[in-house]
């Protein structure tokens, strides 16, 4: 295998960005020449210019006094370009390929044909006998073929491979949620590309992976300040980054450490909460390895779709979704079949009525569109003893109170509503309301789920028949009943 690159002291002279892209890099003021130069003649014999975009900058030739470039290599296959260059003092390249499939690499850069131009750069430092570098950002929707991106480089004569995580700045800071994928998924990946850089012979590390979601004993780049929770990382980890636990939290660090996964997590959606929010807050429950994943209010939200795809998209044995429904009978056929993916699907009616219950919903035709949903099953949310005894006579016998309700004491006999001591047949207990943290405020409950909410009866250690006691519904009277 070859010899890695020298680590260069990197020096950032500013300047623009290609305007389209869609990655991280960022635009700076220009510095000055002459500051440039003093930070030059600081950096000892290996150094490389970054910053914007170099080769936009018109004195880059003064600069290139025996260092390197780090640019997207879109003009280094122009004739003369590369060959000036080289004589201004031009020692090694790192060119960004940001993947080996044209739509891919020009989407995320904005280019059109940016990966041909880019490719005819590395061909043409090749030529030229200039060491190269080929720097690969893994965003989420390039990380299926990264073990393809390595192995073109490695044709094209690079002399090392960086695979560099996403960070949220630039471009990318606005879709950091859609384009960075999850570093907990990141292993297998990275084992593929490293595997494909070993077979051709060329160095390759990481820059930006946590040492434990990397694969063992895989070098690293530019360390940072580790985590507080890390302090039996090895030395050289680049620690847990605090921009990505920002947006995704720190679930992953403590799925590493062994922490343990939770029975369920609910997570409330609001037709109001922006997408991005959503997504978010999804994957950031996902990460928290529950069994079940209960999505309540998804179907009311107007991108109803998107978010169903990305529910089935998560690490989760079971997603189940509740609330009210008549919004995913107006999925497309292609949508309507992926609902076979989720393990449960619960349809809140509101009232006993179709009449009354697309009333409530505000749409006519809700209570009939819930009917035609695949697999559904449908309980009743009653608000008073009136509501029960309604829904029973319909048929509907998977009931819950709402909060705030009415008497307990105007419930049907006989009710799983009611405990055993207030002449009920009485039900498992609900659990309690276990929402995920990341919920904003004032979301901390649904009206739509299932699951209601109760208080525990203070008797219960004395209590024969505490096991199959619903508790009391919270926002209901107990007056008029028989004390306990």
């Amino acid at each position: 295998m070859r010899r890695r690159l020298p680590e260069p002291v990197w020096i950032d002279i500013g300047g623009a960005t290609r305007a389209s892209e869609r990655l991280d890099e960022v635009a700076a003021p220009l510095r000055a020449g002459a500051d440039v130069l003093a930070d030059i003649a600081d950096a000892g014999p290996h150094w490389m210019l970054t910053g914007g975009e170099p080769t936009l900058r018109s004195d880059l030739p003064a600069l290139l006094t025996g260092g390197g470039l780090r640019t997207d290599g879109l003009l280094l296959g122009r004739p003369g370009v590369l060959a000036g260059l080289k004589r201004a003092g031009l020692q090694r390249v790192r060119v960004r390929i940001h993947s080996s499939r044209p739509d891919a690499h020009d989407w995320l850069s904005g280019a059109q044909g940016s990966l041909r131009h880019a490719l005819r750069g590395l061909q043409a430092c090749a030529r030229a006998g200039v060491p190269t570098e080929a720097e690969i950002t893994i965003t989420r929707p390039t990380i299926g073929h990264l073990d393809e991106t390595v192995a073109l480089a490695c044709r094209l004569g690079v002399r090392g491979v960086v695979l560099r995580r996403l960070t949220a700045q630039g471009a990318a800071a606005a879709d950091f949620i859609a384009l960075s994928p999850r570093l907990g998924l990141l292993q297998g990946p990275l084992a593929g590309a490293m595997a494909a850089a070993d077979a051709a012979g060329v160095p390759s590390w990481t820059e930006g992976i946590p040492t434990c979601m990397a694969p063992p004993a895989r070098p690293q780049a530019k360390p940072m300040v580790r985590d507080p929770g890390c302090a039996s990382c090895p030395p050289g980890c680049p620690g847990y980054p605090a921009d990505y636990a920002a947006r995704f939290g720190r679930a992953e660090l403590l799925r590493v450490a062994g922490a343990p996964s939770q029975e369920q997590i609910r997570v409330v959606i609001a037709p109001d909460e922006e997408t991005r929010d959503v997504r978010r807050r999804l994957v950031a429950a996902a990460m928290c390895r529950p069994q079940t994943l209960r999505v309540i209010g998804v179907a009311s939200h107007p991108a109803c779709a998107d978010l169903l795809r990305e529910l089935l998209r998560l690490s989760v044995p079971r997603v189940e979704v509740c609330g009210v429904l008549d919004g995913l009978a107006s999925l497309s056929g292609a949508d309507q079949l992926r609902l076979r993916g989720l393990a449960r699907i619960d349809a809140a009616l509101l009232a006993p009525t179709a009449a009354a219950h697309d009333a409530v919903v505000g749409r006519p035709g809700a209570f009939a569109a819930v009917k035609q949903i695949r697999g559904v099953q449908c309980y009743g949310i009653a608000r008073s003893g009136k509501d029960a005894r309604a829904f029973l006579a319909s048929g509907i016998t998977d009931l819950r109170l709402a909060a705030p309700g009415g008497l307990l004491s105007e419930l049907p006999s006989a009710s799983a509503l009611l405990p055993p001591c207030l002449g009920g047949i009485g039900s498992s207990p609900p659990p309690v309301e276990a929402f995920h943290g990341s919920t904003p405020a004032g979301r901390q409950g649904s009206p739509e789920d299932r699951l209601g909410a109760a208080l525990p009866c203070p008797h219960a250690e004395a209590c024969s028949a505490s096991e199959r006691c619903p508790g009391l519904a919270v926002g209901w009277s107990s007056a008029g009943v028989a004390p306990l």
